[in-house]
């Protein structure tokens, strides 16, 4: 929001955030795995994961993450446009 607001949104933001981004949707992938193998391990809810409203609350966070990380969004334009 802040560069939105100051007006920056150029290839130097871009290349700034884009390792925090990574690092950030690395976390929030290894955090789902790591709570979605124990809810099915250690509680035994193998059956329920596609009910259980805490891991799909977990999940949405994820999805627009990865759908908007650096990797397919196509942040820097071809070198050839």
């Amino acid at each position: 929001m802040a560069a939105l607001i100051r007006g920056k949104v150029d290839e130097a933001w871009i290349v700034a955030t884009r390792r925090w981004t990574i690092t950030a949707w690395f976390f929030l992938t290894a955090g789902n795995l790591v709570g979605a193998w124990w809810s099915y391990h250690v509680l035994g809810l193998g059956r329920l994961l596609g009910v259980d409203p805490v891991k799909n609350a977990a999940f949405m966070p994820w999805l627009p993450g990865h759908c908007l990380s650096p990797f397919g969004t196509g942040a820097r334009a071809p070198a050839d446009a």
